[in-house]
């Protein structure tokens, strides 16, 4: 049987989208110790503290919390008593803080990439080019350091057979411009898991060959510049102009890429100069492939311990479809 949605007159409507804006979380959003709730997300109140504040009926404010409901997970079945979360003092700070960085970067941004686009090699006459420097001198950015495993990956595109040196650095010479490099710039790109790695070649293209290698980071790799960014894991003393940056998607678009002209990496091989003119060793960056994936691009490798593990090995590589489609045929059999 359904849940009955009592119908609201206009001044309870008016009423309960009011209060539907307060709320942010409720009990269910809670973290909880032997049963016991206990509150760490928003403001704690309960509806019944909200509509008081409101000269109606007892049946009026009932009808009203039957039509609630908590944006965070989804709840819909609350009571005149329950408690519900309100966004915090520090949240509203957080969220005035990352809106003023995102609409101010929205035009800076533009400027910094047209300025690039006409003058490439006078950049820090641009304003933004020189926050970004300076954010980068002086660690505003944060940086991390690197060891573990990490992979590499390659189409098949002919009968020869690759060797882990082969799936290493290419020659100068064969090195077209990236995200993070020059062209003849032979930086070492890596990825953080070897699905990463094969969909970073491959994406949505119908079954491939694809080469895949394994190396270890043998010795910690530090000063690597951290470019990786969560949203749901912000706060403001992160720096404006990376937030701006991620606002605008500027360190993980690709999509106006066309041939050899590559807009979308003008910003990147930027932020590349400028950390590798600072003394840094590479850049980990969120894989455009996936959002929770990271990729690590080291400037000088040979200068790094960094072991092939085993020898390299050929996958076929499927796209979402066609995993779908395998899955079924599997099942049907």
């Amino acid at each position: 049987m359904e849940n009955f949605k009592p119908d609201l007159n206009q001044k309870e409507e008016r009423i309960r989208k009011k209060i539907q804006g307060l709320i942010k979380y409720c009990t269910y959003d809670q973290s909880y110790d032997g049963g016991e709730v206990i509150w760490i997300w928003g403001e704690k109140t309960d509806l019944y503290d909200l509509l008081s504040d409101y000269d109606i009926s007892d049946q009026s404010k009932e009808r009203i919390v039957d039509n609630l409901a908590c944006p965070s997970c989804g709840f819909e079945h609350f009571e005149l008593m329950s408690s519900v979360g309100l966004e915090s003092k520090y949240e509203i700070q957080l969220n005035k803080y990352v809106s003023k960085a995102s609409n101010k970067s929205l035009k800076e941004v533009a400027s910094l990439e047209l300025h690039l686009e006409q003058f490439p090699l006078l950049a820090l006459q641009n304003s933004l080019a020189r926050k970004i420097f300076n954010e980068i001198k002086n660690q505003a950015f944060p940086k991390t350091k690197i060891k573990g495993q990490f992979f590499r990956a390659r189409r098949v595109q002919s009968s020869a057979v690759f060797t882990d040196e082969e799936m290493f650095v290419p020659p100068k010479e064969n090195v077209t411009e990236g995200r993070f490099n020059h062209g003849g710039q032979a930086h070492l790109y890596l990825a953080g898991s070897k699905e990463t790695a094969i969909k970073e070649v491959v994406a949505v293209e119908p079954s491939t060959l694809v080469w895949w290698q394994e190396y270890e980071v043998v010795k910690s790799i530090p000063k690597i510049l951290d470019l990786t960014f969560d949203w749901s894991n912000i706060s403001t003393t992160d720096s404006p102009v990376l937030l701006g940056m991620n606002y605008n998607n500027s360190l993980r678009r690709s999509d106006r890429n066309e041939g050899n002209w590559k807009p979308d990496y003008k910003i990147t091989r930027f932020i590349m100069d400028c950390a590798k003119n600072l003394g840094y060793n590479g850049i980990k960056y969120n894989s455009s492939k996936g959002f929770f994936e990271y990729d690590v691009v080291l400037f000088e490798p040979d200068k790094t311990n960094i072991l092939p593990v085993g020898k390299p090995q050929i996958e076929i590589f499927m796209n979402e479809d066609e995993q779908e489609n395998f899955a079924s045929d599997l099942l049907d059999f």
